[in-house]
């Protein structure tokens, strides 16, 4: 960031502060006077050693460098104490520092003190850079664009200087810094950093264009749509502005790997020392440096890097996590839900046929717009939109609506009917099966029956693929649920190949629907399109929302697809289930290491300090690897040859 995207980087400071940024507390660890303890503690304990200072002197000289160094992990640790975590990992620090004075090991007490603060400092300095490097590797944070002046002539200004309404130059090879509107000129554009998949896409006038679309041919004017910050690429970045979370250990881990190395470090030191193997000072240094590497913490450390890394990698290709508890939920998830409309469908039902032989179909698409008027079932915009005639709802009475059958109103004093194949038969009228994607309406005017009015979504050809896809990701459970028909239900499933399904949903039984398929072990997930139930979370364990119009303002979603790529879910899956794999990878490398610290530290070959300096390398290894993990190309290809 720079003060060329100042509003930018202030709104991004602000959700930080409220997301998760550090306590005042901590802040206060990290502050320059940190530096200046650790430079002075380290020069006592070098002059020490260097001078050779005698006893008592040099006791309280590392007694000093150590509380001075350490401090505040020594309150802590006896805050920890009193609280009764005394597993914690600065309790432990605190114990070892102690104890090691006790039987005349203070200098590596005092190190001990300045390692774990200067361990402090570098897993925060490198969390930091991962989260400018993971935005930076984005590419979606933009500082200049070409502007149009009133002249005619261009000039190059910083994005906060630009508002909508502004006309701007996108060259061939340049990226769109905002939402724009083609104003002049036909390209090629590649909107992947965004939706994932749309690579190539012709737009010409009057199309919108997300920023972070790339112009693949002839430079473009178009005009402004909206302001920095609230541009599609920086309400992405939005999702990315938190601080990776810290290690979380869990609970089952930490109540037993602590006190197991304490209880293991106890019994050898008693079996060396009756043994005769080592006297009762030794046994105990090598009980410490034993004890030293007995924090849980290391094994878990990198996973709050892997996870954000994770999560900015999942949004250069079209997927937007809420956050890491989402990713980590999705790895586990093998149930899904659809919502048909929009997702296996393309969600666009059209009026393609009226046939009546008593009246001519203007006439007959009055009556039904009449009819529907007053209706929330979808299928009513599409009759509406169809009529393209004037609504006069003065002559509309005694509006009656069965939800998924139809609709019964008075139209100018006559009874009007107009409904599905399961209304009709309720009205002892029995007709032929509705054909392939199409649901078609029946109109009854008086008791008699006029026509029919056939409306058709079609599907989509991913829907024949998505499925496929979704199982290779480990998905065992699929099912979808829709407003329409149960012949268009039946159409949808034989296409999808997902057979179980639930028709004649409308909004109150989709949630239903919803509630009904949630297991009892493993996270449903409900995947839908941005115009189903907005604003409204489901009560799977995870929404995920498809949207073309980059409506992320929604609040409702977990999952974000902002594009026109059903698909794209199945990136997803594949995201979540690389960062729990690369994340076991990472605790088992750090067990593996702790493994064989413990055994060099069991043979008397290792001190405290250094064995802490070595499990610091090794936690450090980790996070820098994760962050590059979800980027570099042999990772990525690798990933692609697995699946």
């Amino acid at each position: 960031m720079n003060d060329s995207n100042a509003k930018f980087a202030e709104s991004l400071k602000h959700l930080n502060r409220r997301l998760g940024a550090r306590s005042q507390k901590e802040r206060k660890e990290f502050s320059p006077y940190l530096f200046i303890r650790i430079f002075i503690s380290c020069v006592i304990c070098i002059c020490v050693r260097a001078l050779s200072v005698s006893a008592p002197v040099s006791v309280i000289l590392l007694l000093c460098a150590g509380i001075l160094s350490g401090y505040n992990i020594i309150i802590d640790g006896v805050d920890n104490v009193m609280q009764e975590r005394y597993f914690d990992r600065t309790s432990i620090m605190t114990l070892i520092f102690i104890v090691s004075f006790c039987i005349g090991f203070g200098y590596e007490g005092a190190w001990l003190m300045i390692l774990v603060q200067v361990g402090g400092l570098l897993n925060s300095y490198v969390t930091d850079q991962t989260k400018n490097q993971v935005i930076n590797m984005t590419n979606l944070d933009f500082e200049t664009v070409t502007v149009l002046k009133s002249d005619g002539t261009a000039a190059e200004k910083f994005l906060n200087e630009v508002h909508a309404g502004d006309e701007i130059i996108i060259r061939s090879g340049e990226y769109f810094p905002l939402d724009c509107m083609v104003a002049t000129g036909t390209s090629e554009i590649d909107s992947s950093k965004i939706d994932g998949r749309s690579a190539g896409v012709t737009v010409s006038v009057g199309d919108t264009v997300p920023a972070g679309s790339l112009n693949l041919g002839q430079t473009l004017q178009c005009e402004v749509l909206t302001e920095k910050g609230e541009d599609t690429a920086s309400k992405l970045l939005h999702t990315l502005s938190q601080q990776p979370e810290p290690a979380r250990i869990p609970r089952k881990f930490e109540r037993w790997f602590t006190p197991t190395i304490l209880a293991v470090s106890i019994v050898f030191a008693i079996v060396i020392a009756v043994t005769k193997k080592a006297d009762a000072y030794d046994a105990i240094h090598r009980a410490l440096v034993l004890f030293t590497l007995s924090s849980a913490f290391p094994v878990f450390s990198g996973f709050g890097n892997i996870r954000y890394a994770a999560r900015a990698g999942a949004l250069t290709r079209g997927v937007a996590f809420r956050s890491d508890d989402v990713l980590t939920d999705t790895a586990a998830c093998t149930d899904v839900v659809f919502s048909a409309e929009g997702i296996l469908t393309t969600g666009k039902q059209k009026v393609v046929q009226v046939d009546s032989s008593k009246l001519d179909s203007q006439t007959f698409l009055k009556i039904a717009a009449h009819a529907v008027a007053f209706s929330k079932n979808p299928d009513a915009v599409s009759i509406i939109q169809a009529y393209h005639g004037p609504i006069y709802v003065e002559h509309i009475q005694d509006f009656t609506e069965i939800p998924n059958c139809g609709v019964k109103v008075l139209f100018d004093g006559v009874p009007v009917i107009l409904g599905t194949q399961m209304l009709l038969a309720a009205a002892g009228n029995s007709v032929a099966k509705p054909e392939q994607d199409q649901e078609v309406l029946f109109l009854m005017v008086g008791h008699e029956m006029v026509g029919t009015l056939t409306l058709s979504d079609p599907i989509r050809k991913s829907s024949e693929t998505i499925l496929p896809l979704l199982q290779e990701q480990g998905i065992t459970r699929e099912t979808f649920c829709t407003a329409y028909s149960e012949a268009t239900a039946e159409k949808i499933a034989e296409k999808s190949g997902i057979r179980t399904y639930q028709s004649n949903c409308g909004e109150d039984a989709r949630l239903h629907f919803v509630e009904t398929c949630k297991g009892e072990n493993q996270p449903l997930l409900y995947f839908r399109h941005g115009k189903t139930l907005p604003n409204c979370h489901s009560s799977a364990a995870l929404d995920a929302v498809m949207d073309s119009t980059q409506n992320i303002d929604a609040t409702e979603w977990d999952i974000f697809l902002p594009g026109i790529h059903p698909t794209t879910l199945a990136e997803a899956f594949r995201t979540a289930r690389s960062a729990k794999k690369l994340n076991q990878i990472s605790a088992g490398f750090i067990c593996v290491v702790k493994a064989i610290l413990l055994a060099v530290a069991a043979a008397g070959l290792t001190t405290v300090w250094f064995s802490a300096l070595l499990e610091l390398v090794a936690v450090l290894l980790v996070k820098v690897f994760s962050t590059q993990a979800f980027f570099e190309k042999p990772f990525q290809n690798l990933r692609k040859k697995e699946h």
